[in-house]
């Protein structure tokens, strides 16, 4: 069983990275609802408030080193999210340039919503795993190693 976890965590890797590719790269608009409000939030928006879910109180460096998005693009998101009441931001008493943000409670519902929507996909593998010997995912986990070095 310890097998069928590692193939799962590594095919739910390669499913971010994927992920992340197709985000950056202009993927449509997601929406949803909190309350009786609905929010379009573009996917790379979603990563956004996903990774300041995970580092409240956060910046744009650190976010623009673990996406890979510019901090140039970073502040235009976040601009963009704060407009739309997801995140605040808070500038550091010393340094009105160091920006900090953090998820408003609808941000946190978005996010929820988000990941949520990631752990229905990661069931849905898990159970197709599950249909499987321990040989056939061993090739299979062996396949997806060698496409996640190009991707």
């Amino acid at each position: 069983m310890q097998q069928n976890t590692d193939f799962t965590a590594l095919l739910f890797q390669l499913f971010n990275k994927v992920n992340a590719n197709e985000h950056s790269h202009g993927q449509k608009p997601l929406t949803f609802t909190v309350g009786n409000t609905a929010y379009t939030v573009s996917p790379a928006e979603c990563h956004v408030l996903d990774y300041i879910a995970r580092h409240d109180k956060t910046n744009a460096i650190s976010i623009a080193a673990a996406s890979g998005i510019t901090r140039g693009g970073i502040s235009k998101i976040t601009a963009r999210l704060e407009q739309k009441g997801l995140l605040t931001v808070t500038a550091a008493p010393d340094n009105k340039k160091m920006l900090s943000y953090s998820l408003t409670q609808t941000g946190q519902a978005i996010c929820i919503q988000h990941q949520q929507a990631h752990q229905q996909t990661f069931s849905a593998l898990e159970k197709i795993l599950q249909q499987y010997t321990a040989e056939e995912i061993a090739c299979i986990k062996r396949f997806i190693q060698q496409i996640s070095e190009i991707i």
